[in-house]
């Protein structure tokens, strides 16, 4: 009876075994990087002081909230002179009405996706500013820019 219950012991221990090794063989699905892309309209001064943001017909800056699940972001800006212009990717993360996060700048179109913190209301600010007069980028005039989120970069 013994031998019994240690042939049958060690049976169980052999296919249980054998079940987690093929279970952990499993893949794991990588996730899959899902886009939003959006569009803003903009006119601007050429040198920033102050801005009236929101999402079209925006002086100076062009606001877009990113979503919940958005940490990355690409955008292109299309200004009427047709010249790459300045631009600074901001955030008011602390609600004091100034966009005091940098995130990065650009002149004309991003070259890597910029990394932003999911959720936050991002602030493109067009034109020269003390975050990107270095860029030597031509003052804005009027324009678009479309900004695509992702959840990936």
């Amino acid at each position: 009876m013994k031998r019994f219950l240690v042939l049958f012991m060690i049976m169980g221990l052999v296919v249980g075994s054998v079940t987690t090794a093929e279970a952990g063989k499993k893949k794991k699905k990588a996730p899959k990087k899902a886009e939003r892309t959006v569009e803003g309209t903009y006119t601007s001064t050429g040198v920033i002081a102050v801005g009236f943001c929101s999402q079209t017909d925006a002086v100076n800056c062009v606001e877009i909230p990113s979503g919940a699940n958005e940490s990355f972001l690409t955008a292109k800006v299309t200004d009427a002179h047709g010249l790459p212009v300045p631009v600074a990717v901001k955030a008011d993360l602390d609600g004091d009405n100034s966009s005091e996060t940098l995130y990065g700048t650009f002149c004309g179109e991003t070259e890597e996706p910029i990394q932003i913190d999911p959720g936050a209301a991002i602030i493109f600010w067009i034109g020269i500013s003390s975050n990107t007069a270095a860029m030597g980028c031509p003052p804005a005039t009027t324009g678009s820019i479309e900004v695509t989120f992702s959840n990936l970069p």
